[in-house]
Parts: C-alpha cells; structure tokens; sequence
C-alpha cells in the first residue's frame, strides 16, 4: 500500500480556482493539509508531505506559528508506536530555536509513544526535564500535552505530583494551568481523583470573578469533566460545588461540562432531554450563553 496525498482526500484537482491564495488562507490550507494528511496516514511510518521530502523541515517552514507546532507534531502521528524511528525523527526539531517547532515536536514524542510500555520510560524523563527548566509558556504546554498523550488513563500519581503544582501556582499564566488541567484530565480520565479534582477546583475558586471570564476556563472545565468520563452519579457532588465558583457563566458552564462527561454514552433519557432544553434557550445577552 501507499500513503495518501491529502489533494487526494480533498479531491483538490476537481475545485474551480475563483480566487488566487493570499498568504492568510495560504496558511489556512498549509494547516489543513498538515492536519488531514497526519490523520490518513497515522502510523503508516511514511507520507507523501512530510517525511517523504528531501529534507522534512521544507514543509514545517511552509507553515507559520502555531501550524508549525501542528507540522512537527504531525510526526508522532505519522511515525505512531516506532519509537526509534520517532525518536530519531523528531530529535532534530528538538533543538530549535523556534519556540513553536519546540513545542510541536515535545508533542510529536507524546504521540509516538502513546500507551506503550518502556522500561526506560525516556518520554518521561526528557519531557518532565523540559517542563522543569523551559520558561517559555509555549514550550511548558508542548511539554504538557506530549505527556497527557503519553500517559493518558494511566493515573500514574507521580505525574499528578509534578502537574498539580502548575495548575495551583498562581504566578502562572491562565493558558497553562488551563492546559495543565486538561493534562491531568487526560491522564486521570474517568478516575474520578479526588486530589485531581481539588486542584483544578481550586484554582477556578482562587481566581477574581472578572479573570474567570477569560476563555481558558473552557479547557479547565473540560479538565475537570475528562476525570468524571462516564462515571455518571459520583460526578453529582463536582457538580454541586462547580455552582460555587465566582463567577456564574463559568460555574454554569463548568457543570454542564462535567455532567455531559460524566453521562456520555450512557443514553440516559432524561439527561438528553435536559442538553436539548438548554440547546433551545434563547439567549438575549450572548454572555449569558453557556452552549
């Protein structure tokens, strides 16, 4: 078999070309094609974008900022479960000077070393390391994300340990306590933690009501909801104390988060009922909307 082209996918070659590409749509179309062409060939070990250029930087350099990040981390999905040719892939944009191809390659080797088993572990050992002594935000969520996808639903309490702290310390900016929960979140999927669950409640707790409208909340909230997956009734009491954070948008939409992952999946009727009500609220305020 060969690998797919995205083109292929978009059947790119049948569209009528009405307008020439500026450079903001250009990049758009960059980001698409990164995107589509990690999903179609995931784990296949070889493309036709990026690892079949002379030299796989050429397309990463194509894209700009965070399609960037996307490109380099597009590798650990091409490269999925072959840790040696991961890793050798993805060394060399490790040492970038780039922030954003730093940071899409931390997530490329979260990606390719997704729920395996590694006696020597080197995912956590290069990535905590990075979390540790990086002081750029953008390379600390790179190094976030690359562990979530790592480690998800293995629970492993030293992860809370190095993770929690980031989340609870203020002096961080909201960006990475939100991607830091949504890494314990993942990490601690469907667990129902308690200590998880203190840390990221907590925070929203801590902050002013006028901090809590920032958009981030979103992610913290999905953080909290990922630890209750499926658990249905042992979410009720989180529920119950997310109506408590100071700010009623975000403490409305923190518990409907959670109670929507808590019962995903089960077909529960009257849970249904209650997401279509809300779905059909008319809001006069667009501030007021929490769907």
């Amino acid at each position: 078999m060969e690998p797919k082209h995205p083109n292929s996918i978009f059947k790119s070659h049948l569209e009528e070309r009405r307008f020439q590409d500026d450079g903001i749509n250009s990049a758009k179309k960059n980001l698409a094609l990164t995107y589509v062409n990690a999903f179609v060939n995931a784990g296949f070990g070889k493309d036709l974008l990026i690892l079949a250029q002379e030299s796989n930087e050429d397309w990463v350099f194509k894209c700009k900022e965070d399609g960037q990040t996307a490109a380099a981390a597009s590798l650990g999905m091409l490269l999925l479960w072959d840790i040696d040719e991961g890793l050798a892939q993805i060394d060399k944009y490790m040492e970038r000077r780039e922030n954003h191809i730093v940071a899409g390659s931390f997530m490329a080797l979260g990606l390719v070393n997704s729920g395996v088993t590694n006696e020597v572990d080197p995912v956590q050992a290069i990535l905590i390391e990075k979390l540790e002594t990086c002081r750029e935000t953008d390379l600390k969520i790179g190094a976030l994300m690359g562990l979530s996808f790592t480690y998800a639903g293995s629970a492993r309490a030293d992860l809370l340990e190095s993770i929690s702290p980031i989340i609870l310390d203020p002096d961080n900016s909201t960006a990475l306590q939100a991607v830091a929960s949504l890494a314990i979140g993942l990490i601690y999927v469907g667990t129902c933690d308690e200590d998880a669950a203190n840390s990221i409640l907590q925070t929203l707790m801590e902050k002013e009501e006028s901090d809590l409208d920032n958009p981030f909340m979103r992610i913290f909230a999905l953080g909290l909801g990922l630890l209750f997956l499926g658990q249905q009734s042992a979410a009720e009491a989180t529920m119950e104390v997310c109506k408590l954070i100071p700010n009623v948008h975000t403490a409305s939409f923190c518990e409907l988060i959670v109670e929507t992952c808590a019962y995903a999946g089960s077909g529960n009727v009257l849970k249904v009922q209650k997401m279509l009500h809300l779905c059909a609220e008319h809001k006069e305020d667009e501030k007021e909307a929490i769907h």
